[in-house]
């Protein structure tokens, strides 16, 4: 599995990554890969601002996960 995303694994769920099915997890990030990456590419045609605060700022807010603060 990628290190990357057993880091953001261990960050999200503690000690409980290690009781979570390996495959589970990897068809699951790849899904969440697969999904901002077609996101990208359905939306690099209608973002005015290509910054890449400006299109962190929109993937958040498609995916609902919005900075607080």
């Amino acid at each position: 599995m990628h290190t990357t995303i057993e880091k953001l694994a261990l960050a999200a769920g503690g000690s409980h990554y290690p009781s979570v099915n390996p495959r589970q997890l990897e068809a699951f990030y790849r899904l969440v890969v697969t999904e901002c990456a077609d996101w990208i590419v359905a939306n690099s045609g209608s973002l005015t601002d290509l910054s890449p605060e400006h299109l962190a700022t929109s993937m958040k807010k498609q995916f609902g996960v919005e900075s607080q603060g």
